[in-house]
């Protein structure tokens, strides 16, 4: 081969090699994964980095109490534009996590944010029995500062593989809305997205200072 031609293929070779790499997703580090309950950490690619100033403050402390507080506090409700709440009231509303969904998650989250880096999220999913099939609840957490934010991606959507978290991402997006029970740990909704809209699918809670043991919620 030519040298001109051997340097060229030399170059191509790197080229296929840098941007093959660039386009993996590093594997999850599974927390928890059996038929009903998945924990894991994904990393965050946005993230360039330990020292990225938008990093995560993980690995994070948070108290099986504060979790099982902000698990039993969240809602769900159908998702209506804002003139359609004015003059039509409130939907109704349902809770995400049942009580033994919640005594189940809550110290498999606590575990996973103790182990998760600056550049990992917390990623679960929820499957339960639904007539000959399954449903699908699936959402990811992170933490800046004192705040945990709290993102539902599907809320018992049918499912049918095992690949929950992957199906629900590539589902079309569901028409609903989250609330927060508990106004006194409430900071805010997500920031607003060109694509999405006002997140409302993502709750910032503070919760430094919920206490460390469950309140009950209503």
């Amino acid at each position: 081969m030519p040298p001109i031609l051997s340097k060229h293929f030399a170059l191509m070779l790197v080229f296929i090699f840098v941007v093959g790499c660039a386009g993996v997703q590093p594997a999850p580090r599974i927390i928890v994964q059996d038929t009903q309950t998945t924990v894991r950490l994904d990393i965050d690619t946005g993230i360039k980095g330990p020292d990225d100033p938008n990093r995560y403050a993980h690995p994070a402390k948070i108290e099986v109490g504060q979790l099982q507080t902000i698990f039993n506090a969240i809602r769900v409700q159908a998702q209506r534009p804002a003139l359609q709440k004015k003059f039509k009231g409130k939907t109704l509303q349902h809770r995400v996590f049942e009580a033994d969904e919640i005594a189940t998650l809550a110290p498999i989250v606590k575990d996973a944010f103790s182990q998760a880096s600056p550049q990992e999220r917390v990623v679960f999913a929820l499957t339960k029995t639904a007539g000959t099939g399954k449903e699908a609840t699936v959402g990811e957490m992170y933490v800046k500062g004192r705040q945990l934010h709290f993102i539902l991606t599907c809320y018992r959507l049918p499912s049918e593989g095992n690949e929950l978290v992957t199906e629900c991402h590539e589902s079309a997006r569901q028409g609903f809305e989250l609330s927060f029970m508990q106004e006194e740990f409430f900071v805010g909704f997500g920031k607003s997205s060109f694509l999405l809209g006002n997140s409302t699918k993502e709750l910032v809670i503070d919760f430094g200072r919920i206490p460390r043991t469950a309140v009950s919620g209503s």
